[in-house]
């Protein structure tokens, strides 16, 4: 029984490896969509992971496949995308209500903001002190993104090595960076963003980013409810049969 169960454990440990780097994949693919202007080069890189999602297991297929088109299109015209890149995700004014893509902007109002304080030090406690260095500020949406990336593929490392409680660490730091941060803005911002835009990159992009960041709060409670089951107490009958 017990050759059973460990063989089980390796079966759960590849499958959690295999979902905590598709999910680092999206997350640093959307990274690198807010925070570089386009170009062929990166866009034509961008269709490419994008294919990649798709060949895979990944969810939420028929959004991805919208991105991929909007992505075919931008790639014949890099100019008009970078130009609607630069009016919606860069520090130029903005109409209306429209925001900032930093979460301090858009939480506080202000830039930066106590938000930032705290991502500056979640970043730091987690060891990704200079992972933000080539963006404006650590709040960025680009910024965050990237830090999930980073700890899903800190998981994904840490199953692969059958590291239970490396994984565990990580599933903690990305619960606690979306509940206090990430989903406390984003999604709100990503629809708002779509609902402005008038071309159809951006308006993907930020759909997308409000669906995967949603969706990955469900996504991850229900990796982090089996995680917790795998150490549950056994119950008097399953223990005698083991």
């Amino acid at each position: 029984m017990a050759v059973i169960k460990h063989l089980v454990e390796a079966v759960d440990h590849r499958d959690r490896a295999g979902h905590a780097v598709e999910r680092s994949q999206r997350y640093w693919l959307l990274s690198r969509l807010f925070s570089e202007v386009p170009s062929i080069e990166r866009l034509a890189e961008a269709l490419a992971a994008v294919d990649e999602l798709l060949a895979g297991k990944s969810s939420r297929p028929a959004e991805i496949a919208v991105l991929r088109r909007e992505l075919a299109a931008a790639i014949l015209d890099p100019q008009g995308a970078a130009v609607a890149f630069t009016r919606y995700l860069t520090l130029i004014p903005k109409g209306g209500d429209e925001s900032f893509p930093f979460e301090s902007y858009f939480r506080e109002g202000t830039l930066p903001g106590e938000a930032t304080r705290q991502v500056e030090d979640f970043m730091l406690c987690a060891g990704y002190e200079d992972l933000a260095i080539d963006v404006a500020s650590v709040d960025h949406l680009a910024a965050e993104l990237r830090l999930m990336a980073f700890l899903c593929h800190a998981e994904h490392v840490a199953w692969q090595g059958d590291d239970r409680q490396r994984a565990v660490v990580s599933l903690t730091r990305q619960q606690n960076f979306l509940r206090e941060h990430l989903n406390a803005w984003a999604p709100e911002y990503c629809l708002a963003l779509a609902g402005h835009a008038a071309h159809g990159y951006i308006q993907a992009i930020a759909r997308l980013t409000a669906q995967t960041v949603r969706d990955d709060v469900t996504a991850l409670a229900a990796v982090c409810v089996a995680v917790d089951a795998d150490v549950a107490p056994a119950s008097p009958a399953n223990a005698a049969a083991q």
